[in-house]
């Protein structure tokens, strides 16, 4: 089989952009007959384009979505959640794959209870009409330092930070087809079809969960002369990985594996 013309490089800011110059530098060695590609490293997830790496091959399509591990992470940004109005945001959306967002918010919706057990707990504690401001949020607005500290001790805190874990990925799967994606690159695990494999190289299908880890952290703390008092506020933090559950007998990130996934 033959492989030929253009592929480009869609950057990330994850840290992967060193990993999809390894593939291009194994595809290069590979010196498949009539393969050619040409690199653009722009910074930043993105919605834009078909993947990381696009390509044609035998005048077909092959664009291929590149994670530089089995545990690759997605992207990571804070997380606002309204609770009472039941209204979730992604603070930075440029900084996490568009693909995974669906998964952070889902995921964020699952600390309502969380919630409502620390607010009632922080709520009755002094200076109670400080307290009695906060919102059924996070952020939730300035907590006085002990109060924060006793509802750590009480394991309060602990659940808002358990990672939450999807098992069926096929959102995932979604977006990436709808940008014209059939095939995932995961560094130590190899290549994956999407959906189908939508050009017949005969490798497996994803097999994958979704983990969200989460950080409910205080901020530094300032003074609060109204009530004589040092308070801190709240943001939290969530990292998407994706996670393969299984290994492709071919990668493209070695030169031989690519050579006999195109000899085929």
């Amino acid at each position: 089989m033959k492989a030929k013309e253009l592929f480009t490089i869609e950057g990330r800011n994850d840290g992967g952009l060193e990993y999809e110059s390894a593939v291009l530098n194994a595809m290069s060695a590979a010196q498949v007959p009539g393969l050619e590609w040409q690199a653009d490293t722009s910074a930043g997830f993105s919605n834009q384009g078909a993947g990381d790496i696009e390509a044609v091959y035998n005048g077909r399509a092959f664009n291929i979505e590149v994670k530089s591990g089995a545990k690759d992470q997605m992207g990571g940004t804070s997380v606002r959640c309204d609770f009472e109005r039941d209204v979730y945001e992604i603070v930075n959306k440029e900084a996490v794959d568009p693909a995974a967002v669906p998964y952070y918010i889902e995921a964020a919706k699952s600390k309502k209870e969380a919630m409502a057990k620390w607010l009632q707990f922080v709520q009755q504690q002094e200076p109670q009409q400080l307290h009695a401001a906060l919102k059924f949020a996070i952020p939730p607005g300035s907590v006085e330092k002990q109060a924060w500290a006793a509802a750590t001790a009480q394991g309060l805190v602990r659940p808002f930070n358990e990672r939450v874990q999807f098992n069926n990925v096929n959102a995932i799967i979604a977006h990436y087809n709808k940008k014209g994606v059939y095939y995932i690159q995961l560094g130590g695990a190899g290549l994956f079809y999407l959906g189908k494999d939508d050009i017949g190289l005969g490798v497996p299908a994803l097999e994958a969960a979704m983990q969200i880890e989460f950080g409910f952290r205080p901020s530094g703390s300032k003074p609060n002369k109204a009530f004589d008092v040092r308070t801190v506020g709240a943001g939290y933090r969530c990292q998407g990985r994706l996670q393969s559950k299984i290994k492709s007998p071919f990668t493209l990130d070695d030169p031989e594996s690519i050579r006999t996934l195109f000899d085929q």
